[in-house]
């Protein structure tokens, strides 16, 4: 059978045989059955009445010849059983018969099985596509929705990136990098190897480390593990933020690495204001 027999349900003529082959193997099987039983029936009965036959004969003639009989008389029954079975021409030839249809209704079962298993496959398969394109409406709607829930004047002022914790910190840059063009995603709260937010623009892929220090400025260690980060990252650049700024060595690190790029507080309200570009 071919691939192409999966696109529609297999059908008995496929395999050379109709329904009425079919209901011909069926009730052959039956009679087989039937057949067998009746004899094993009388098997049974024979039996019963040769141990009858042998207590007696036991009795007046003795156990040698008992046992004889008793060898005998299942012999016989068995060759007239085995004769009843094989002799008739016509009934070797329905056995031959149903014989061929059994194997080509196997088979036929065989695909038939193999088209449902198909079948089920795919139609997990379509649920799955489904489920993922009600996912990614669903994420493009919210994401509509998170973009338009921070006005652009509000990115472009002190006093809004002052007011934030560093959840919404880290939140709010997403939201102006996509605002600008960029594919954001915010990592797991632990287990982000110093990684705040994933962005991608124009097939290039960038790390993102933000420290939302009030009253302090980034040291160089910071600037070393996001440079690190970006390496195991295979990412093509890293982008150090903090509110405060950064000592003389986080400068020098990004002077020597041009990768490493740093925005402070008054790059983030130029780069909204579209004054500032990476």
């Amino acid at each position: 059978m071919t691939n192409s027999l999966y696109t529609s349900q297999p059908i008995l003529e496929q395999f050379g045989i109709t329904d009425f082959d079919v209901e011909f193997y069926k009730n052959h099987i039956e009679y087989e059955k039937k057949l067998k039983k009746s004899l094993s029936n009388s098997y049974i009965i024979i039996i019963g009445i040769s141990l009858f036959f042998i207590f007696k004969f036991w009795l007046e003639f003795g156990v040698v010849f008992s046992l004889s009989f008793t060898v005998i008389i299942p012999i016989i029954f068995k060759s007239v059983y085995n004769l009843i079975i094989s002799s008739s021409s016509k009934n070797q030839n329905l056995r031959r018969k149903a014989s061929n249809i059994k194997v080509k209704y196997e088979m036929y079962l065989s695909e038939v099985n193999k088209y449902q298993v198909y079948c089920e496959v795919q139609g997990e398969q379509r649920k799955r596509e489904r489920e993922e394109e009600h996912v990614k409406r669903r994420e493009i709607e919210l994401k509509g929705k998170e973009l338009a829930s921070i006005p652009d004047e509000n990115l472009k002022t002190l006093y809004y990136w002052r007011h934030l914790n560093p959840y919404q910190f880290e939140r709010s840059l997403k939201i102006l990098f996509e605002k600008k063009g960029y594919s954001g995603m915010l990592t797991p709260a632990s287990g982000d190897k110093g990684i705040d937010i994933f962005l991608w623009k124009n097939n290039n892929k960038y790390v993102v480390q933000c420290k939302y220090y009030r009253w302090d400025r980034v040291k160089p260690d910071v600037a070393r593990d996001i440079m690190s980060a970006m390496e195991s990252e295979k990412a093509d650049g890293a982008i150090l933020i903090c509110m405060e700024g950064y000592t003389k060595g986080v400068i020098e690190l990004a002077e020597q690495n041009p990768k490493l790029k740093l925005m402070t507080l008054s790059e983030i309200i130029s780069f909204a204001k579209d004054e500032f570009i990476l």
